[in-house]
């Protein structure tokens, strides 16, 4: 069976296929997000367009299960003249790191290559937001999900989220707090792809945000992160 197929049966199983929305309790946390600091990523990530960092990209942005920014910017196909798209399938090469560790439990498949949308990774996302609850069932064990987010060892992989350093859990990426106060503290976790697609997600502040592209190379990541906490400060 192919990889994409089997991924697509396996997230429906499991109820992942729901809206991201979470109605009351997310209208009323979100005020806290400061529009001047999503419009400012908005317009950071139309100047690498332009500037011709990548070719085209895709940026969700989910506060407490509601998106407050979702936005298509560029190219997804040059020679053919065609627009990137909102919902553009994007090789997510070592993002599919975590799926694979996801879903083991239920199914094993093989394959070559993974291909996800920002909003499917972000159902993944959400099922670990939630210590792996789905659908009121407890999916994965909180056991499992604590292992998964505690940093085991040092990536050489430079962050730029202020005040953090990054480091590999068992399954994913992990931020961890350089601060005095708040020393080894988990700030927020994530996973990237060598194609240049990236998640971050901040469960103190519900907040996930997606950025994908299928330009090689992270300057552009690297432009990004530090403006991302201002959505939250």
């Amino acid at each position: 069976m192919l990889i994409k197929k089997l991924v697509t049966l396996v997230l429906t199983a499991l109820s992942l296929c729901r809206p991201i929305s979470l109605g009351p309790t997310a209208e009323s946390r979100i005020q806290e997000i400061d529009r001047v600091a999503l419009d400012r990523i908005s317009e950071m990530v139309d100047s690498f367009i332009e500037a011709g960092y990548v070719v085209g990209a895709e940026l969700l942005i989910i506060h407490d299960r509601r998106t407050v920014l979702h936005k298509a910017y560029g190219d997804r196909d040059i020679e053919a003249q065609l627009p990137m798209e909102r919902g553009t399938l994007f090789n997510i090469r070592s993002m599919a790191k975590p799926i694979v560790g996801s879903i083991a439990p239920f199914t094993i498949g093989s394959g070559t290559t993974w291909y996800s949308t920002p909003e499917d990774y972000a159902r993944l996302l959400s099922a670990w937001l939630d210590e792996g609850m789905v659908g009121g069932e407890q999916w994965l064990s909180k056991e499992s999900v604590q292992r998964a987010l505690t940093p085991r060892s040092i990536m050489p992989y430079a962050s730029q989220v202020p005040e953090c350093e990054v480091m590999y859990g068992q399954m994913w990426q992990v931020y961890v707090r350089t601060n005095e106060a708040e020393r080894g503290e988990r700030a927020a976790f994530g996973h990237s792809g060598s194609d240049a697609t990236y998640s971050w997600v901040w469960p103190e502040h519900g907040l996930v945000v997606l950025y994908f592209t299928q330009s090689r190379g992270q300057r552009t990541r690297l432009l990004l992160e530090p403006y991302l906490v201002n959505i939250f400060r």
